[in-house]
């Protein structure tokens, strides 16, 4: 059986009932993973009314099955970020996703503890 291929594609409104009830932030850049026209992913940057930005991923248990997919949309993701020269990002791991922190090391993030709780972080370098 051939390998089944992974588009990665901006997301449009309609992805985001891949989220199901989980809350969502008023605005998002992200980007879609498919298969055959079928969501299986969606992840990148939102943007929370106190003006915090997070990276965040809501996939289905089938998406495990293409991490390098998935590792390209973070990849993808962390570019966007770049190009907006957003001075900070936060991350929290999947609890019982034990790849999570791997792949947020990866992307660039480190862990910290802000009130408690084990966050990952992003910043941007800056150049003197």
């Amino acid at each position: 059986m051939a390998a089944r291929k992974v588009t990665l594609r901006p997301t449009v409104a309609a992805d985001l009932a891949i989220a199901g009830d989980s809350p969502l932030p008023h605005r998002i850049r992200a980007i879609t993973a498919e298969i055959d026209g079928r969501v299986i992913g969606v992840g990148g940057i939102g943007y929370r009314p106190d003006g915090v930005v997070f990276g965040f991923v809501h996939a289905l248990p089938e998406a495990k099955n293409y991490p390098l997919a998935f590792h390209r949309a973070g990849r993808m993701a962390m570019a966007m970020v770049e190009q907006l020269k957003l001075p900070c990002v936060i991350a929290e791991p999947q609890a019982n996703n034990p790849a999570a922190e791997p792949w947020l090391k990866r992307l660039g993030f480190v862990r910290t503890v802000i009130a408690d709780h084990a966050v990952y972080v992003w910043t941007r370098k800056q150049i003197a």
